[in-house]
């Protein structure tokens, strides 16, 4: 990774203050996502968009152009849905333990 840190957890002395664009579960979330299709799980920004951008349908091709901001955003929104569902599911299960 550059000088600046990690990009997808906001780690760095980038000088911006340290929050996230992602949450944790988001990026678990996408990394399961990932997983459950037998793709290599994203390690940098631009295999996170990727990655984002085949959830919402597109199909990473040889010869396909870069997603577009459609696609990106479409699988932006979906990711959110996915990391709720998550969220609602751990929820669910310590309550069910407590």
């Amino acid at each position: 990774m550059a000088a600046g840190g990690d990009v997808a957890t906001g780690s760095g002395n980038s000088g911006i203050a340290d929050e996230s664009a992602v949450s944790e579960t988001e990026i678990g979330a996408l990394k399961d996502f990932a997983h459950r299709y037998r793709l290599s799980a994203p390690d940098n920004l631009g295999a996170g968009v990727v990655t984002l951008a085949m959830i919402a349908g597109y199909l990473n091709r040889k010869n396909n152009p870069t997603p577009g901001c459609k696609k990106i955003w479409e699988g932006y929104i979906k990711l959110v849905a996915m990391s709720q569902i998550y969220d609602l599911v751990l929820h669910m299960l310590t309550q069910k333990e407590g």
